[in-house]
């Protein structure tokens, strides 16, 4: 499968166009920022927290969070670099 894959170029993400770059990384951002929680969806950490027993919520609130915010920088910027320079301080507005 591997090699089938380097074969067919299906990784090389530098092909890709421009328009398609802002869309994964929209998607990658809107994915991980959902779990960060970021602020247009933050709405269900408070509910979350409330609802979960004591050990759960500070597990959600000390690892789970924080680790939305680690894998936007990390996962983005791996992917598509150019593509998270460019769209970096727009995202750090939120």
């Amino acid at each position: 499968i591997l090699v089938l894959r380097e074969q067919a170029k299906l990784m090389n993400i530098p092909v890709l166009g421009t328009t398609l770059d802002k869309i994964i990384w929209l998607l990658i951002f809107i994915g991980f920022a959902s779990i960060a929680p970021l602020w247009p969806l933050h709405s269900w950490s408070p509910v979350g927290h409330a609802a979960a027993p004591a050990a759960t919520s500070m597990l959600h609130a000390g690892v789970l969070m924080k680790l939305g915010h680690f894998s936007i920088i990390r996962v983005a910027f791996e992917i598509l670099p150019e593509t998270t320079r460019e769209l970096m301080p727009i995202a750090a507005v939120l």
